[in-house]
């Protein structure tokens, strides 16, 4: 099945043109959606805030609410550039991750977890691992630059057998470039099923801090953000929400963006 390509400046003007793409197609869903951001770490603070007003008029999550399940940046701020004080303070017992769990299951959520957490401290080969620390130690050490790409997992083996409440990320691949004057760190996230209402510019902002994340512990430049959604679509996430915006409500919204 062919591939469609969308090009955007920053997080926010390329959903724009993805949304608009999706609502094009005849069910409002389409494979192989590949989405670049030029620049993600440029932000535009006042689509944001219209799009989460929009939301909000129907009794869904905020952006910086699904922002935070990839990476809490307010928690990375209070750790005053220290990653290890970050990690700590999401995984400890009685911690951030803990809370959030605890108040998924009085709401009913999904109980598998957050990204960040499988990425902190992943579970899937016996001994807890933490890739993000990993990954850091790796970035700040390394003289070389290799081509192939790094990678943080996110699902399990049986995550991989359920097609619903399972993690929609699959991993989150580093690429590294021998640039000039610096070298810069892109990156490339796959999903197997992503929804564009309620979720993808949550998503694109959660890997853009994610990446200003990196940079920062490596002395590496931002560089661009690719998403490869296998399956994306405006459907109703069925499980979030009082109601969900029609197609014709969509449409008028990004009209009144004027991007």
């Amino acid at each position: 099945m062919a591939a469609m390509t969308i090009d955007g400046h920053n997080c926010e003007s390329a959903w724009v043109e993805a949304l608009r793409h999706l609502l094009q197609q005849p069910r409002g869903e389409a494979r192989n959606l590949v989405v670049h951001i030029r620049e993600p770490q440029t932000r535009d603070d006042v689509t944001r805030a219209a799009v989460d007003e929009f939301l909000a008029g129907y009794g869904l999550l905020p952006l910086r609410h699904v922002a935070y399940t990839i990476f809490p940046a307010t928690l990375w701020r209070r750790a005053h550039g220290d990653p290890e004080r970050l990690f700590t303070a999401y995984n400890r017992p009685g911690g951030v991750f803990e809370r959030l769990r605890a108040r998924e299951r009085a709401q009913r959520r999904s109980r598998w977890g957050t990204y960040f957490r499988r990425m902190t401290r992943w579970e899937g080969g016996g001994q807890p691992a933490n890739q993000l620390a990993d990954l850091v130690g790796m970035l700040r050490d390394r003289e070389a630059v290799h081509k192939a790409a790094l990678t943080v997992s996110i699902v399990q083996p049986q995550d991989a057998r359920r097609t619903r409440g399972a993690p929609c990320l699959n991993y989150v691949a580093i690429q590294l470039d021998h640039g000039s004057p610096r070298r810069s760190l892109s990156l490339l996230a796959v999903y197997r099923s992503h929804n564009f209402v309620q979720r993808a510019l949550g998503n694109y902002m959660g890997l853009a801090d994610l990446q200003a994340f990196l940079c920062e512990c490596s002395g590496y430049v931002p560089g661009a953000m690719a998403c490869v959604s296998s399956y994306a679509t405006v459907g109703q996430d069925t499980d979030r929400g009082r109601g969900w915006p029609t197609k014709a409500r969509l449409r008028t919204f990004l009209g009144t963006l004027g991007a």
